[in-house]
Formats: C-alpha cells, structure tokens, sequence
C-alpha cells in the first residue's frame, strides 16, 4: 500500500511539474483568453500561491523581474520528487 500511495504521489509530482512549465510558456505568449489557459492557471495557481504569499514578506521578491514563487515551487517539487524517489 505504501508503495502505491509513493507511486501517486511522484506521478502527481510530475504532472505539476509539466502543468507549471506549460505555464511558464504560456507566459511569454500574448494572453489569449482560451480555455487552455484557463485551465493551466485554474490548476497551477493554487500551488504557485502560498509561495507568493511568502515571497512577498521579502522585499527582493516583490522587486525582482521574474515570479519567484514560480522557482521556488519548481524546487519543492524537485525535492520532494528525489525525497520520493530515494525512500
């Protein structure tokens, strides 16, 4: 059982991890309002949100160009995914 629960989890891991680098491509394109996007923020916002909302305590991170929180998030998900992988 346990085994299948790890298994569930590095599969959610990694499609976070596809969904917030579509994201990350979406970005860059013009905004067009499509479901597509809809979708890919719908799923991705609410795990980029809790790092925004500690990024914002420090102010480097409100100042910086780029979304911090998107890296951040990026890194967990690494961790957690070679903890995973490791136990």
């Amino acid at each position: 059982m346990t085994e299948i629960v790890r298994r569930a989890a590095l599969l959610l891991l990694d499609f976070l991890s596809i969904l917030l680098l579509v994201r990350a491509v979406l970005s860059w394109l013009p905004r067009r309002g499509s479901r597509f996007e809809s979708v890919i923020y719908t799923l991705t916002e609410p795990v980029l949100m809790p790092f925004r909302q500690l990024l914002s305590r420090f102010r480097f991170a409100r100042v910086f160009p780029l979304d911090l929180s998107f890296l951040a998030a990026v890194i967990t998900i690494q961790l957690l995914t070679s903890l995973l992988l490791r136990y």
